[in-house]
């Protein structure tokens, strides 16, 4: 039979038990519902010291939460391995520092750690993204009794033009030369023709190639079908690599490796085996730098922002016109071509 006084501390109204724990004289509580205990422990009146999971209820959890972006989000293979990887090192990090009650102080404490470790702030802001997506999802499913990182403003994101996140043209040609088989000097003739996006490459059929007619085709973002096009030289590469497959492999997915078909991880290994190889200084050699690259030289080569828009499949013309935005050099270059001075002969002024 329960004590006089945790009667009076305790009611129950519209499905929410409220307890009064000043009045019980104590500081700590045991939640249990789907068979977890959840302490919760406050001390001087703070909950972030809170202990709301265990390290292995966090852990069992995050596998749920990884599931649930899989499936339910859609998202991209590479956001996809975001999460992974920094929920993994935030309970890495726990593990680490002997932690196996985790308070909501904690997670704030990680951020701190981010916060003082030599990151950038576009890597801090990627960490504060997916964690808080993870926070989030652990609150609407009722583990978390709020979100740890609420309050927190994270770095803003640095503005830097589209054209100093370009492969440089030499690079291009110099990663080109490097590729040591006919497959990796195809997939980099093929990114560099048809400005296709990794995933895109990766999720490629050859029954949605039309090697006659230049055309492949494709899901891009938002699954949504477009079309790649390509030129005669990109087709003879894609032929020469074509005769290299085994029977099997000349339908189904279109890029291979040792291990199977590529995916966009394997796509990107490519480009970044073959970058050092090269030892290109420049790091901007990933797939969405050619291209980026594309889109620069195709505007500098005088496209139509509005036929660039369809190339990239971009839904708004709005993101296409970043091309548009000149860079420090082409700035100086127009103001030496134009400038009101190329009319006036100074010496015959004089």
């Amino acid at each position: 039979m329960l004590h006089n006084s945790v009667h009076s501390a305790i009611s129950f109204q519209n499905g929410t038990i409220r307890i009064n724990l000043d009045e019980l004289n104590c500081s700590k509580i045991e939640l249990m519902k789907n068979k977890i205990v959840q302490t919760i422990e406050y001390s001087n009146g703070n909950g972030l010291n809170s202990v709301v999971l265990t390290l292995e209820e966090l852990t069992s959890l995050r596998e749920g939460f990884l599931d649930y972006i899989e499936v339910d989000k859609n998202l991209k293979d590479t956001s996809i391995t975001g999460y992974k990887t920094r929920t993994r090192l935030f309970i890495q990090w726990l593990e680490e520092n002997c932690i196996q009650n985790v308070s909501m102080q904690h997670w704030r404490d990680y951020y701190a750690y981010l916060k003082r470790s030599e990151l950038t702030d576009t890597t801090v802001r990627n960490y504060f993204r997916d964690l808080n997506g993870f926070a989030i999802w652990l609150v609407q499913t009722g583990r978390l009794p709020s979100n740890p990182l609420t309050g927190i403003i994270p770095p803003s994101a640095s503005k830097k033009s589209v054209q100093s996140k370009a492969i440089p043209r030499e690079d291009i040609n110099i990663m080109i030369e490097h590729a040591q088989n006919v497959r990796d000097r195809a997939i980099f003739i093929f990114f560099r023709d048809t400005a296709c996006r990794g995933s895109e490459a990766a999720a490629m059929l050859w029954e949605n190639v039309d090697l006659d007619a230049g055309k492949a085709y494709v899901i891009g973002k938002g699954s949504k079908p477009r079309t790649l096009r390509f030129k005669p030289v990109t087709k003879q590469v894609l032929v020469e690599y074509q005769e290299t497959l085994k029977e099997e492999q000349k339908t189904g997915p279109v890029w291979w490796g040792k291990q199977g078909a590529l995916t966009y991880s394997g796509i990107y290994q490519i480009f970044r085996r073959v970058a050092r190889r090269a030892s290109l200084q420049n790091k901007k050699f990933n797939p969405h730098a050619w291209r980026h690259a594309f889109g620069r030289d195709a505007t500098q080569a005088g496209m139509p922002t509005i036929i660039l828009q369809k190339v990239l499949g971009h839904e708004s013309i709005t993101t296409t016109e970043i091309y548009a935005d000149p860079d420090e050099e082409a700035v100086h270059q127009a103001h030496y071509q134009y400038s009101p001075m190329n009319e006036i002969d100074l010496g015959r002024a004089s």
